[in-house]
């Protein structure tokens, strides 16, 4: 096992904070108050009595820079073979399989040091970037002028709080389902699991003005394996300059903020995720499952 070269993940900072249009937090910002140690891993597996030539896994690491967290340190098990960031700043990192015998099992590990804190500043060039309509993120369907208040955008943390407490108030909590269904099927249905919740709060913020972004991760409040079980989707808005939590299926407004682990911001991008949430991986007769 070798840690990942920590010059890599300097110029990926760099590059999440462009991409942003973020630079890095402001010196005179709250200081990150602790570090959080976590690790994951993956088991790939040729299912077949054949040998496969060959086989990639594309995963996702902890973002590099959040309003809440910096990537300080982290390493794979094995050498990952590329890394890209896509254009909303989310890390990706491929493993290659070459040769894998019949039955084999191959384990993968991610591990990494974050800094968590209070929210820090962020000098975002277009908060128009954060208000778009796009698939999860529906608030210009007909559905959200006959169905949703239209809410005051100003002040926007009082609104933001109006928003929250009315998507806690007309969505019931339903199983756990793994489809990404979005704002609009929220609103109609009012019902969903926290992507649902998510999703309609981050589409009434944008519809009002707000900007506000989709985020999947892990709520962390101490050094941890992180379990597939507990992937979770929370909102985020900008306030202040400052990217806030907001997680209206918890029931948190701008509260434990040091406590989410975020791996993943949701969107439209080019990530060769494309529909998949956490990985994704390619080759006949593979499968791979994220390890308990």
């Amino acid at each position: 096992m070798q840690w990942a070269r920590w010059k890599t993940a300097g110029w990926i900072v760099g590059a999440v904070g462009l991409l942003l249009g973020a630079g890095a937090p402001a010196q005179d910002g709250p200081a990150l108050s602790a570090e959080r140690y976590v690790r994951y891993g993956f088991s790939v597996q040729n299912t077949t009595d054949q040998l496969l030539s060959e086989a990639e896994l594309w995963v996702c690491t902890p973002l590099p820079l959040a309003a809440q967290q910096r990537l300080k340190e982290w390493k794979t098990s094995p050498a990952f073979t590329d890394e890209r960031v896509d254009c909303l700043g989310n890390h990706l990192v491929r493993f290659s399989f070459r040769n894998l015998p019949p039955y084999a099992v191959s384990i993968v590990t991610v591990e990494a040091t974050l800094e968590m804190g209070e929210t820090q500043p962020s000098a975002v060039v277009d908060p128009a970037a954060w208000l778009k309509a796009e698939p999860l993120f529906e608030h210009t369907d007909e559905a959200f002028d006959q169905l949703a208040p239209a809410f005051a955008g100003d002040p926007p943390e009082q609104a933001a709080r109006e928003i929250y407490d009315w998507v806690r108030g007309h969505v019931q909590d339903g199983p756990y389902d793994g489809t990404d269904r979005g704002a609009r099927y929220a609103l109609l249905n009012r019902k969903g699991d926290c992507t649902e919740f998510a999703a309609l709060y981050v589409a009434l913020c944008r519809r009002a003005g707000i900007p506000a972004r989709g985020m999947g991760g892990y709520v962390v409040a101490r050094n941890t394996t992180l379990n597939p079980a507990t992937y979770h989707n929370w909102a985020e808005i900008l306030l202040d300059g400052r990217w806030q939590v907001v997680d209206p299926h918890a029931g948190v407004f701008l509260d434990r903020q040091n406590q989410y682990v975020g791996v993943r911001i949701l969107g439209v991008s080019d990530s060769p995720l494309e529909n998949f949430s956490r990985f994704r991986y390619r080759g006949a007769g593979l499968k791979v499952v994220m390890n308990p």
